[in-house]
């Protein structure tokens, strides 16, 4: 069965082009090494894709053959378009501005990274210059499989992930951990995410919130079978590859392998072993152990931890029948005896977690009411709940290997601009950009590479030039690791001698020409719904002034401080 994004039959296409493997696709060394800054890493990944001259109009593109499965034979394309800031059609990144990066300076680049669908597709392979879908409004198109934009400092956005509910070849947890290797791949900063996914009407980011600690990893099509054999127990997207019952049987042989170990904890590789016997699908193995970790099974708890010595998964089966054992054997193992201190919760443990949800959720610090207190929990449960945008810290600059026979050292600058002969110092926050030096490199020639690169990054500091090093009195021929040592944070400063460039607004944050005032505290366009008042044209939320997202905003609407004032307007006779 071949995939809806089979290829073989695009003449454009060059025979033999190289096709990698879905996988392992952005792991270190493949396809690339990625030891530099993000920019760099990127550049680095381009080299080994496919230029498309037909993709974007005047965006350069390029696009990567990948492997999902060999059989059935299942290949998706994954397409790279460069966005120079002359060719888009906004400078400001609403994003950025959302997630309260409104305070970063503008790139001059941003690289969008598509997965397109069984409807963008075409789009994509078509070679008909005529072809609307074939503009640079591409990146504008909705309905990819994903869809991720980085700007050239390393900061990042997920703008979707569309999985098996709409028709993709490809689960959502694939999508996942396919972007989340490449951010960790290309060195990424921070890549934002705005979820409001939903499963019957729930909120998945509050679930998994709740259970990993995480915020990025939600999947947009959390498809789950409820296994009949095992109450409590739930898999994500069985369907795809396996049916239910295969995945019970394997279920049982995992659960019977570690009754066996009788409560002792052991490797993910002798359960896999001890099962293999029995279920020779090593995928379907490796699949039911991922989803087993921290599960219920019936009347057991199986659980995962990573052991902190050996680095290894290890699992142990807990038999949780007794629902209510005294305090004194109140742990949450039956045989505390066979586990090691680190895996033991004991009641003291548990007791101190108890003591302090009750004293930070349900007592204020303040003396009030009982239902004084109670009331501060649905105003935090609301926070909770209009909270959509997450971001994840990848710590890209910092995060690369050392390179052989070189070092690293990391560089950010202050820059001053020139206005009426004066300088006036402005401190920038550039985040730290990683350089790769010589072991004899001079100050000199660090100078002339810190110049170029932010000249590239950002569109402020393209006439910048980079005069001194804060905290240091040397000379341009100074080795520049006799001064520093190698992987080492220093500071330039300069002048930037481009004024019209500042007042054209260098920041991604934008200067909006409506006032935002809304009760809940808002004073800024955070890309929620909104209306304007008619009178005083002062925009506030929908959902604050209790006009439901499933109503139309109606014609005519006035504010509460408004509707106040005509009220005591005097009567005309």
């Amino acid at each position: 069965m071949m995939s809806h994004l089979d290829l073989s039959g695009c003449k454009k296409r060059k025979r033999g082009e190289t096709v990698f493997k879905f996988k392992t696709f952005g792991q270190r060394g493949y396809p690339a090494e990625f030891n530099g800054s993000f920019l760099q890493n990127v550049r680095e990944l381009l080299e080994f894709g496919q230029v498309e001259t037909h993709l974007s109009g005047a965006m350069t593109s390029w696009s990567f053959q990948l492997e999902v499965f060999r059989h059935p034979s299942l290949h998706v394309l994954l397409f790279v378009i460069e966005e120079p800031i002359e060719l888009s059609f906004h400078h400001h990144c609403q994003h950025c501005q959302y997630i309260g990066w409104g305070h970063h300076m503008i790139c001059n680049k941003k690289y969008h990274f598509l997965l397109p669908s069984k409807n963008t597709i075409p789009a994509c392979l078509s070679h008909d210059n005529t072809n609307s879908m074939c503009k640079s409004n591409l990146i504008g198109l909705q309905g990819h499989t994903m869809h991720g934009v980085f700007h050239s400092n390393g900061f990042g956005h997920l703008l979707c992930i569309n999985g098996l509910e709409t028709g993709s070849d490809l689960a959502g947890y694939q999508i996942m951990e396919f972007w989340d290797r490449l951010c960790a791949g290309l060195g990424a900063r921070k890549v934002s995410f705005k979820d409001t996914s939903q499963k019957k009407g729930m909120d998945l980011r509050l679930l998994h919130a709740v259970a990993y600690e995480l915020t990025l990893e939600v999947p947009k099509d959390s498809s789950t079978t409820y296994s009949s054999q095992y109450p409590g127990l739930i898999l994500s997207d069985t369907s795809c590859r396996w049916s239910p019952k295969r995945v019970e049987m394997a279920i049982r042989v995992v659960i019977q392998a570690l009754k066996r170990a009788e409560l002792r904890w052991v490797s993910r590789q002798e359960v896999r072993d001890a099962a293999r016997a029995y279920i020779g699908d090593t995928g379907l193995l490796d699949f039911v152990l991922k989803s087993l970790g921290n599960h219920i099974v019936g009347k057991y708890f199986v659980r995962r931890c990573l052991n902190p010595v050996t680095k290894v998964l290890e699992y142990c089966l807990e038999d949780i029948s007794n629902e209510f054992p005294k305090q004194e054997e109140f742990l949450m193992v039956t045989n505390e005896a066979k586990l090691k201190p680190h895996q033991k919760v004991t009641w003291v443990q548990l007791m101190k977690d108890i003591i302090s949800l009750y004293k930070n959720v349900l007592v204020e610090q303040k003396e009030m009411t009982s239902a004084e207190g109670l009331g501060t929990i649905s105003v935090a449960s609301r926070i909770i709940l209009d909270t959509k945008y997450f971001f994840k810290e990848y710590g890209g600059e910092f995060g690369s290997k050392s390179v052989v026979n070189k070092s690293k050292l990391y560089c950010a600058v202050v820059w001053s601009t020139c206005d009426g002969g004066a300088l006036s110092l402005v401190k920038v926050a550039t985040p730290y950009e990683c350089f790769i030096l010589e072991n004899n490199a001079t100050f000199d020639e660090l100078k002339v590479e810190v110049q170029k690169t932010f000249r590239e990054i950002y569109l402020g500091l393209r006439n910048f030039i980079a005069e001194s090093v804060t905290g240091f009195n040397l000379k341009g021929t100074d080795l520049v690791f006799e001064m520093v040592r190698p992987g080492g944070k220093i500071t330039f400063e300069g002048i930037e001698g481009q004024r019209e460039i500042v007042n054209s607004g260098i920041y991604e944050g934008l200067t909006s020409n409506f006032v935002v005032d809304c009760g809940c505290g808002t004073k800024y366009d955070d890309g929620e719904r909104m209306v304007c008042c008619d009178i005083c044209d002062v925009w506030q939320h929908t959902r604050c002034v209790q006009i439901p997202n499933s109503e139309e905003i109606p014609n005519i609407f006035l504010c509460k401080t408004c509707e106040q004032d005509i009220l005591h307007f005097p009567s005309i006779p």
